[in-house]
């Protein structure tokens, strides 16, 4: 059962795109829901969860929720082509990635912990690749021009902007020599920090 709020994101959208709302536009939101690669994990439309951003958007802090925003709902309803359905299941798989497998260790240091949270976004950004296109790059790509071309952003603190993720994903190995290659972009000298890294994430080659 979709939110009030997010019903309304919906309606709100259709309005501005002036298209239909197609008449079993839940049934299309539920068939996400139901998708094979969640597993036991649970996929929310939310849209307070991120103050109904007008950006699309996700996140997997809470154990075995993932949220999706209003956003994304919308898209999904009213759009619901290729371009958005690759670029949502990127998304999750992406989601599903963090949940699975990040890299933590305890520092002091802010250039460190960059790194760190640098890390993380790339190999999901892998991880998502393997998991929902068998390691397809032109896949993972096409759901980063889709998404960049939504959110512009830069650099932050906490992940690589998509001009970065973009240039990663062509290097087309998330291995020692992309890590190596990440630690450089962030001024990362912690060689053994580096080196953690590196042993912990089994390598990702994307074809």
């Amino acid at each position: 059962m979709l939110s009030y709020l997010v019903r309304k994101r919906i309606i709100k959208r259709a309005k501005e795109w002036n298209v239909n709302i197609p008449v079993n536009y839940e049934l299309i939101i539920d068939s996400y829901k139901k998708l094979n690669i969640l597993h036991d994990n649970k996929l929310i439309f939310s849209y307070l969860y991120d103050n109904g951003s007008d950006n699309i958007n996700a996140n997997s802090l809470i154990y075995k929720i993932i949220f999706v925003n209003a956003e994304w709902a919308a898209r999904l309803v009213l759009i619901n082509d290729e371009k958005t359905k690759n670029a949502f299941l990127f998304t999750i798989g992406h989601e599903l990635t963090h949940k699975e497998k990040d890299f933590f260790c305890m520092t002091s240091s802010k250039v460190d912990f960059k790194f760190i949270l640098w890390i993380n976004e790339v190999h999901a950004d892998f991880g998502a690749a393997q998991k929902v296109a068998n390691c397809r790059m032109k896949d993972l790509l096409d759901s980063i021009e889709y998404k960049s071309t939504l959110n512009k952003n830069s650099d932050t603190f906490t992940h690589p902007s998509w001009e970065h993720r973009k240039k990663y994903a062509e290097s087309g190995a998330f291995d020692e020599k992309l890590i190596n290659q990440i630690a450089s972009d962030v001024d990362c000298k912690n060689e053994t920090l580096i080196t953690d890294v590196a042993k912990f994430y089994k390598d990702i080659i994307l074809i």
